[in-house]
């Protein structure tokens, strides 16, 4: 008879043979947080592991300076979970190949989902010639995916006089103090900027209100476990009840987790299918120059 402790030896070993594992691969090129591609990666990791590591699910988060790398990894199951922009993730994968992952927003998802345009109250001018002026911005890819199909649609040369900033909240400001002409900025961002600063909700108007899946967005593989992925929704809905989950919340600007549906890809890729059309199949679009 084997000795007890070599019965429990294998049967640890055997455990951790079975032990699930989220495999996390972040684009990080395509990533606007306004916080640092190291900081952004040790926070996904702390997060997921603060969480997870009581179901016994481990968790390892690499991050990718190749967009093609990262989905070729997701595509072949070397990751199980991929964190990108909507553009790249319609680009590279097929859609059939995901399932939900986990989202953070402020207010409601809707407010983080919709693309605001935004102009000084005192501003008079078209819209055709707003989008001629310096366009204050956070860099997110699908805010200037819609920009350049506004300035085709407005018979306007594609050339964006973009202002590159850190965040939304920097945008409204540059807007505010006449530094730019117009802001592209997600809803939840400009509310909380409102409620700051109520003055802002009369000294600026919002021009085009855009529903559209902006910033960074979270998938599974379609082939993930259910077990596994049912773990992982959960463990993003019950971040915000605890303060150790509030708190690592915060390093990604957002208050609370929620699952993500393949479906809220869908208005991005009819704005893809605009801009190819306008374009006559023109390659994808680079960020516009920055000042």
């Amino acid at each position: 008879m084997k000795p007890l402790f070599m019965i429990i030896a294998l049967s640890i070993f055997s455990l951790s043979l079975h032990a699930e594992q989220v495999l996390v691969g972040l684009d990080e090129v395509t990533i606007t947080t306004g916080i640092s591609r190291k900081d952004y990666t040790l926070g996904m990791t702390l997060l997921l592991n603060e969480f997870l590591k009581k179901e016994n699910i481990e968790t390892v988060v690499t991050s990718y300076d190749n967009p093609a790398r990262l989905m070729d990894d997701f595509k072949s199951g070397k990751i199980n979970m991929i964190a990108s922009n909507a553009i790249n993730v319609i680009k590279y994968l097929p859609i059939s190949s995901l399932k939900s992952g986990i989202t953070g927003y402020k207010y409601n998802k809707s407010d983080n989902q919709t693309l605001l345009l935004i102009t000084r109250s005192d501003n008079m001018r078209p819209l055709n010639e707003l989008i001629k002026g310096v366009i204050a911005t956070d860099g997110d890819k699908v805010a200037d995916l819609y920009f350049r199909t506004l300035m085709l649609q407005n018979k306007t040369a594609e050339s964006p006089n973009y202002l590159v900033l850190k965040n939304n909240q920097q945008s409204i400001l540059k807007l505010y103090f006449k530094q730019a002409d117009i802001a592209l900025v997600d809803r939840g961002s400009f509310l909380v900027a409102v409620e700051l600063n109520p003055s802002l909700n009369r000294e600026l108007k919002i021009v085009k209100n855009i529903p559209l899946t902006l910033g960074t967005v979270c998938y599974t593989r379609k082939d993930m476990s259910p077990e596994l992925h049912s773990k992982v929704i959960a463990m993003a809905k019950k971040i915000n009840v605890t303060p150790r989950g509030k708190q690592l919340m915060q390093m990604f600007h957002a208050e609370k987790m929620d699952e993500s549906s393949v479906n809220e890809l869908d208005s991005v890729s009819a704005l893809m299918g605009q801009y190819n059309e306008l374009t006559q199949h023109k390659p994808n679009p680079t960020l516009g120059k920055k000042r």
